[in-house]
């Protein structure tokens, strides 16, 4: 075998391709068709090449086999109409070709009626390729002679047998292409640092063991789109192919949101006129790595083409297997190595088969497979019109995904074929009704926030000044006892000089005093910054001076922080949305960064969440989480604005999950929020059964939410960041895939790529944009003589038809779907606490 040939026996015997690798072609008949003189020709071209009668041994050793001729060269059927022949051709389309079995290569005519039928040709792409099918629709139509014998003179013989073609072909790389080792080290160079995969807007999760089920769309383009191509071609010294490979990259740039795009690409191997009449896989193929920063337009895109394309082709020397040594990708189950998306420009898929005496017209079948994530092949038909064929997984996409992938490219190509001069972000990526229909996904309500959620809270103490409603540790307290105990601590720090607007750092450890302290904060018109006594003294330091704290709340009191002060603003009257908070990211890539949230957010946050959950009177609801992680805000608040009771973990139960689940059961708690981890440590504890499970902060697998499912009467799954005030998205967990859901009030969701344009919906991980009033307040969280004290997530961005927002830019990933919801994908560490 050729070092093509046994990467594809490989692939068939490990991994199972079923029939993608099977070519198949089949033309409608309409005439007397000599069914002997029919078997004849092709029984003359099955003993003209040997690969046709060729199995592969059936052992583990990568050898081929040369049987006897195939008898019957022909299998004639009489489905009986149309639509039985129809049917049944694409039956036998969809048949694997067991390689050790055989045959691996069948010619069946299917009779609809008396005088039509249907010819399908099927061979295994180890022993053919596209040029192959060439050469025996030409051998067929030169061979088959009705009432006659065919005449195995009426072909020139082949120079070449097929071991002398691989020796040949071999000997003759060799001598243009020298040296494997200095391909190997092209290769290597030219993929290093490759993105591990293009992400492409999958609908579902790549199986391990891909079945390679697939389906294809065809379409055509105008003739104005081919002749603008071979022009923007000719003017950058490149070929046809070289303007579709351009402009399919350029398409999967922006699907996939990368200027680093590799896609595959098959080349004929066939290196003098001696190879031209022979059926075999003389194919290479190449992975074509293309570089799409500096938004360049068709031109340059094809000149940057053109030198890739070259050479690539220049070290084509080394095998497609020898490639991926050299470069050593990371390894998937069930994804190919280097690329996903194959391109092909071909010119024998409508292959022109002339039988003597019978009408023949190229008839369309399709294999139900697919070999790689998408296949892309362009054909220019006889009119200058430009065929398209999508072949797409449905392992993978969705039959109306793949439809409309297909769609969007034709629209895409036929945009900047009009105007090559355009930018390639310029080029409209998504349907003209499609990026009017993203832009209508369901936002959260449009709510009027009259008051705030300390007036809530206050109003519901006030009202039940007997009724416990917070308890930690064995230690409970009413509600006149929390009130009186916020009114102690608001006196404290009155005392200390703190008035409204100030920043109040807070620095205690877990207990009734937690909420109190909030309470007390707020009630100044203060801002609450909680801070992380755990934290090296010196990062302690920097949070301070970067909030601008005035005091430092603490169980030893309350203390002046020692960072210098800017001065205290001029007094004035109370602000219409005082602030509320400031939180600090974790710092993990780089420093600490304040976000800073106004009372009017933080209490339409409360409000809708409350309101979407189920919150009652009658809940329990269990505060665990890091206070200097936002979420905590959900935990501690929530429950008395609601009437309800929270029961603080102490320290040591908020960090060990046996105490937490011991905690949750014993307070017979009913709402409890966690992130998936500690979910995950929890539900191994857990004895009793919460009404309420709230997770976020991480990607939820779908193992973690059918355990929470089978624990907790109800689960929600919580999406935000923490600019956005604390929770953006929310959905309730159900059957089928897990989803953060829709938006809370007065926020929109958006799914754009990095420079804030629409995406079409998929699984893909995009970046996901929050508009609205929830937004945090920009720059005003850190000391302007502070460097870097710009707003890091506040942006400004004139969304598509006209329509002008404050986005947040977060860099989590997601992807729109269907009924407005908003999936899921890995999140990265980019939250509080």
């Amino acid at each position: 075998m050729t070092p093509q040939q046994r990467r594809l026996w490989y692939l068939e015997r490990y991994e199972e391709f079923g029939a993608a690798h099977v070519l198949s072609l089949s033309w409608r008949l309409t005439g007397p068709v000599d069914e002997a003189a029919l078997a004849d020709a092709l029984q003359v071209i099955t003993e003209r090449h040997e690969l046709l009668r060729a199995t592969c041994s059936p052992d583990d050793s990568p050898h081929l086999l040369e049987g006897p001729a195939i008898a019957p060269a022909l299998h004639v059927e009489s489905p009986g109409s149309p639509e039985a022949a129809a049917a049944r051709c694409a039956e036998l389309a969809d048949r694997p070709m067991p390689l050790h079995e055989g045959p691996l290569f069948t010619a069946h005519l299917l009779r609809e009626d008396t005088r039509t039928a249907l010819l399908l040709l099927r061979v295994h792409h180890l022993i053919a390729d596209g040029w192959s099918l060439d050469v025996l629709t030409r051998e067929l139509g030169t061979l088959y002679t009705p009432g006659a014998a065919a005449d195995p003179c009426a072909l020139d013989p082949l120079p070449l047998t097929a071991a002398e073609a691989a020796a040949a072909l071999r000997a003759a790389t060799d001598a243009y292409y020298g040296d494997e080792s200095e391909a190997e080290a092209y290769w290597r160079e030219s993929l290093r640092g490759t993105p591990e995969a293009l992400d492409l807007p999958y609908d579902h999760a790549r199986p391990s063991r891909p079945a390679r089920h697939g389906d294809r769309t065809r379409l055509e383009l105008l003739a104005a789109v081919p002749e603008a191509l071979h022009t923007v071609a000719a003017e950058q010294g490149g070929t046809f192919f070289t303007s579709l490979y351009a402009v399919l990259t350029g398409f999967l740039c922006r699907l996939a949101d990368t200027e680093d795009v590799v896609a595959g690409v098959p080349v004929a191997n066939r290196s003098g006129p001696e190879f031209e009449g022979l059926v075999g896989f003389h194919v290479d193929t190449l992975p074509i790595r293309m570089n799409l920063s500096g938004d360049p337009n068709l031109g340059e895109l094809v000149a940057r083409t053109r030198d890739s394309f070259f050479e690539g082709c220049v070290h084509r020397g080394l095998p497609f297997d020898g490639i991926v040594r050299a470069a050593a990708p990371p390894r998937v189950p069930g994804r190919t190595p280097l690329f996903q998306v194959l391109c092909v420009l071909q010119n024998t898929l409508e292959g022109e088969l002339n039988l003597a005496g019978v009408d023949t017209e190229p008839y369309r079948v399709d294999h139900r497979a697919a070999a790689f994530d998408l296949t892309l092949e362009f054909w220019q038909r006889p009119d200058g019109r430009l065929g398209v064929m999508v072949e797409y997984a449905t392992e993978l996409f969705t039959p109306e995904h793949g439809r409309l992938l297909a769609e969007r490219f034709a629209a895409f190509a036929t945009a900047w074929a009009a105007e090559p001069s355009a930018r390639l972000g310029t080029v409209p990526l998504l349907l003209p009704a499609e990026g009017t229909r993203l832009l209508d996904l369901p936002a959260g309500e449009r709510a009027h926030v009259p008051g705030d959620a300390l007036s809530d809270i206050l109003a519901r103490l006030t009202a039940q000044p007997d009724r416990t409603v917070v308890r930690c540790a064995g230690t409970a307290l009413t509600a006149g006892r929390l009130l009186g105990r916020v009114a102690e601590l608001a006196g404290q720090l009155t005392a200390a000089g703190i008035a409204a607007g100030d920043r109040v750092g807070v620095r205690l450890p877990r207990g009734t005093d937690t909420i109190a302290a909030l309470l007390a904060i707020l009630s100044l018109d203060a801002v609450y910054v909680p801070v992380d006594g755990r934290l090296p003294e010196k990062r302690q330091r920097l949070i301070e001076e970067q909030a601008g704290l005035r005091a430092l709340l603490t169980d030893r009191g309350v203390l002046r922080p020692s960072v210098r002060q800017d001065p205290r603003p001029a007094p004035g009257s109370r602000a219409a949305d005082p602030d509320a908070y400031v939180f600090f990211t974790s710092g993990s890539s780089g420093l600490p960064k304040g976000v800073l949230v106004g009372r009017r957010a933080l209490t339409n946050f409360l409000r809708d969440t409350a309101r979407r959950v189920g919150l009652r009177a009658d809940d329990v609801v269990v505060a665990s989480t890091a206070t200097t992680f936002d979420i905590s805000l959900l935990e501690l608040l929530s429950p008395l604005a609601c009437g309800g009771v929270l029961e603080v973990a102490d320290d040591r139960t908020a960090e060990d999950p046996t105490l937490l689940a011991a905690l949750v059961d014993g307070a017979r708690a009913t709402v409890v929020q966690a992130t998936p981890s500690v979910w995950q440590l929890l539900l191994d504890h857990l004895r009793s059964r919460p009404r309420i499970a709230l997770t976020g902060g991480e990607a939820l697998g779908e193992d973690l939410k059918d355990r929470l499912l089978a624990t907790v009467d109800e689960v929600y799954n919580l999406y935000g960041p923490t600019e956005t005030t604390v929770w953006s998205a929310i959905a309730r967990c159900g059957p089928g895939p897990v989803t953060v859901g829709t938006a809370l009030a007065n926020t929109e969701l958006y799914v754009v790529d990095s420079r804030l344009r629409p995406l079409p919906p998929g699984r893909t991980p995009h970046r996901r944009r929050r508009t609205g009033p929830r937004i945090s307040r920009p720059g005003r969280a850190h000391r302007r003589r502070l460097r870097g004290a710009g707003p890091r997530s506040r942006h400004s961005a004139a969304v598509p038809h006209g329509r002008h927002r404050m986005l947040g830019r977060g860099r989590a990933a997601a992807a729109a779907r269907p009924q407005g919801r908003t999936d899921q994908a890995a999140r990265p560490p980019n939250r509080t606490g």
